[in-house]
């Protein structure tokens, strides 16, 4: 795939909001409504069933089973789906469905600025977000949140939204990271570990100190990771960039999961991130000046304590890929959440 500078465009304009609301109903879906503490108005929640991000629709009832995979289809010269498409480059980067998924809510009313950590505390106290939000125990199993999710022991950090285009990738290709042609430059493996000493809660904007050794085999990840690169601070100019949800999901979808085939060419990266980015959020046109405004507040949820007493647990331990991200959209009402977990990394 070829790549250049500026070579993904961006969301769309949305379309107006009265043609964007969706109707909930049928079997599929569930709905909840619990009182909101304090000013905070009563926040009522519906799961979308089986509808959710990047899912893979069954075949029709009629239609013969075809266990073909998207490079079988391929080479036999068919065209395929954009979710198969999507779950082939999530399983080869180790971000299978047994350790990572998106879960999708809707909610009314609308939420405001100032209500985002009621309305997180009240989302995971629900009993519909309970029984579809998993977590990856010490078996390495996904299994029922239960007390994991309980707001008492949950942080909930927030991440910037800003960008509406892929431009603060050029710092790739800048730094020399990759090439003009989208190649991303190889190195002699690196045996990476990260910085001793951090905190007891996550920077965000500091993905690369939380913990987790790896092996840096090209440049990319090393503007990724290593902050004494001497291109680190050229690829991503600022905290301020590496804080944005834009970034996180970049990062997760490169870094991978625990068996991960890295790609040769930034093409596939930015092809998943910018779906990923436009499944969480929206973005809209003002009529008077035609400036782009986004729709969407994200936040990292993180435990605030990895408990020893053998409880329910947010993520099996702590590492920069055990991450859940969630992301209230108040244009489309909706609450993505996106999950990864696993015991061990290789």
């Amino acid at each position: 795939m070829f790549v250049s500078k500026g070579y993904l465009k961006m969301l769309s304009p949305a379309q107006p909001l009265a043609q964007q609301q969706q109707t909930v109903s049928g079997s599929d879906y569930k709905m909840s409504f619990r009182a909101a503490p304090g000013d905070a108005p009563a926040f009522r929640f519906t799961s979308h069933g089986e509808n959710q991000p990047f899912a893979i629709k069954p075949a029709a009832a009629t239609a013969p089973p075809t266990p073909v995979n998207v490079q079988q289809r391929l080479r036999s010269g068919g065209e395929a789906s954009p979710e198969l498409r999507m779950r082939e480059l999530f399983d080869k980067w180790g971000l299978a469905p047994d350790h990572m998924y998106f879960r999708r809510f809707s909610l009314d009313p609308f939420v405001g600025p100032g209500h985002s950590t009621a309305f997180l505390e009240q989302f995971f106290c629900e009993p519909i977000v309970r029984s579809e939000i998993k977590v990856l125990n010490k078996y390495d199993t996904l299994v029922s949140g239960g007390s994991a999710l309980d707001p008492s022991q949950l942080e909930f950090l927030p991440l910037t939204v800003t960008q509406t285009d892929m431009s603060m990738f050029d710092g790739l290709f800048d730094c020399g990271a990759v090439r003009k042609n989208g190649a991303i430059v190889k190195c002699f493996d690196d045996a990476y570990s990260p910085p001793d000493g951090i905190g007891s809660t996550p920077d965000p904007a500091k993905l690369h100190n939380e913990p987790g050794d790896a092996i840096i085999a090209d440049e990319m990840h090393r503007v990724l990771l290593d902050a004494t690169a001497p291109a680190f601070g050229d690829a991503f100019a600022s905290d301020s960039a590496r804080a944005d949800l834009l970034y996180h999901i970049f990062a997760h979808l490169a870094l991978g999961g625990r068996v991960n085939q890295w790609e040769d060419n930034l093409g596939a990266y930015l092809e998943v991130t910018k779906a990923v980015y436009r499944e969480m959020v929206s973005v809209t046109r003002t009529a008077d000046s035609g400036d782009l405004i986004l729709h969407g507040s994200a936040f990292m949820v993180v435990p605030k304590a990895q408990s020893s007493s053998g409880g329910q647990q947010l993520f099996p331990m702590r590492h920069r890929q055990n991450f859940f991200i969630v992301c209230i959209n108040p244009l489309k009402r909706h609450i993505t959440c996106w999950y990864h977990a696993s015991t061990a990394y290789y």
